[in-house]
């Protein structure tokens, strides 16, 4: 499993997380690095998340999330924090402003405070 601690930092710095939540993600993410097992299983899910089936995947991470003691909502944002960073990349290979991804992530930000 990626280490994505420093983007997930960038992430949370500009879509404007709490420090509060900023410390449950960054748990999270260490939680994950110390089992192997749920490692291998989120970073399995992690392609699938073009699946046709959204509600079989975030099953999925619910079932990750019980295997490291993550409440199944925090799992599952983790997921769509995680997965942004290749979409960051689609918006680079595509010259889509770097602006329009940050302003479209804040959306999950959005999420988190509901």
């Amino acid at each position: 499993m990626k280490d994505l601690t420093a983007y997930l930092d960038l992430f949370m710095d500009k879509t404007g997380y709490p420090d509060d939540a900023k410390d449950t993600f960054r748990d999270t993410m260490q939680k994950l690095l110390d089992n192997a097992e749920a490692a291998q299983a989120f970073e399995a899910l992690c392609p699938r998340y073009d699946d046709d089936d959204r509600d079989a995947v975030l099953r999925e991470a619910d079932r990750i999330g019980a295997m490291i003691g993550v409440h199944n909502y925090t799992i599952e944002l983790f997921y769509f924090m995680y997965i942004s960073h290749a979409l960051r990349d689609r918006y680079a290979e595509r010259k889509i402003d770097e602006q329009i991804f940050w302003d479209s992530m804040t959306d999950l930000r959005a999420k988190l405070i509901e």
